[in-house]
């Protein structure tokens, strides 16, 4: 995958260019944002967001400027109490510490993802509910990382899920860290030199059954987010320790940004 060339806003910060598949993500990250801290504000004093891939805080699609993950959670009608927002590279960080104004609520982070989680943890609460956004490129976070981040914790994740790009990483035997390390990688990686499994199934299967093993007992995997010629970008993968977490995400993704179903999601409920 290809690393869009940011460019500037109005505001004179930093942006990322983004296809128009984009906006079913955000709006899916939008409605679970909000049903979540409304939902839950009542029980949880402390509601912790994570954004381990947060990029400048906008993008632009079809030459708008858009709200972000970071903004979108920033924004909610109930928010969240305490933020962590970590991106590798300098000028997004400096954009998006511009846009919320060093607001004490937030710690800005400029590192590797796998390093940042080590911080964060040691600056948790010790009682909070969390959500934690992982967006990567492709394959940047370590499957530890997230184990040492929720082991323990009640925090539930979105994660996307590049499959194209999956199915070549095996094949070039880049994912070693990726998958939980109990993924039979040699496996995956003749099913994808044999062109095995078109929807991709069993890589997603082998990702969620690690994350049942660390304490998620809920997880989903929607239907492919696709670009404009009907090619499948990613998936979403959803996963809470918590069944209030999954019906959550379930009325978050009834509908698109246009209110047309849009999203088939394939439930994995293991006890």
């Amino acid at each position: 995958m290809v690393k869009k060339v940011p460019v500037k806003c109005k505001d004179g910060y930093l942006a990322v260019p983004l296809g128009k598949h984009s906006k079913e993500k955000l709006n899916c990250l939008y409605r679970y944002f909000n049903t979540f801290n409304i939902g839950m504000k009542n029980s949880w004093t402390n509601r912790i967001y994570i954004d381990l891939l947060s990029g400048p805080g906008k993008c632009i699609i079809d030459g708008k400027e858009i709200d972000g993950s970071p903004l979108i959670a920033f924004k909610c009608k109930v928010p969240f109490t305490q933020y962590f927002f970590n991106d590798i590279q300098p000028e997004f960080i400096n954009s998006l510490k511009g846009r919320l104004d060093n607001d004490s609520r937030v710690t800005f982070l400029n590192m590797d993802c796998n390093k940042a989680v080590d911080k964060i943890v040691k600056q948790l609460p010790k009682f909070f509910l969390g959500f934690c956004f992982i967006d990567p490129f492709n394959c940047e976070i370590e499957f530890s990382s997230i184990e040492r981040l929720t082991t323990g914790k009640k925090i539930d994740l979105i994660i996307t899920f590049h499959l194209g790009n999956m199915r070549r990483s095996v094949i070039a035997d880049k994912l070693k860290g990726f998958f939980p390390p109990e993924t039979d990688l040699d496996t995956l990686r003749q099913e994808a030199i044999t062109g095995w499994g078109i929807n991709g199934n069993r890589i997603m299967s082998a990702y969620t059954k690690g994350l049942t093993r660390i304490g998620y007992k809920y997880t989903e995997v929607s239907a492919g987010i696709r670009n404009t010629t009907g090619v499948v970008l990613y998936h979403l993968i959803f996963a809470s320790k918590n069944e209030l977490g999954k019906k959550f995400f379930q009325i978050s993704t009834q509908k698109s940004a246009s209110g047309q179903l849009k999203f088939a999601w394939q439930e994995h409920e293991r006890n």
